[in-house]
């Protein structure tokens, strides 16, 4: 599985990510420094279990 591709964009920090941030969209990280957004059912299926946390 190619996370990279289901991470998409990256933002440097989480008040940027919260400007682009859609309904049915959750922001995630997993280092706390970098932050993604993703569709909630991929955090849900795939992201949680890989350790990744929501915004």
């Amino acid at each position: 599985m190619n996370i990279s591709k289901i991470l998409g964009t990256k933002y440097a920090n989480l008040e940027t990510a919260k400007v682009f941030v859609k309904p049915g969209q959750v922001i995630v990280t997993y280092d706390e420094k970098t932050f993604y957004i993703v569709k909630k059912d991929v955090y849900n299926q795939v992201l949680s279990q890989l350790d990744y946390c929501a915004s």
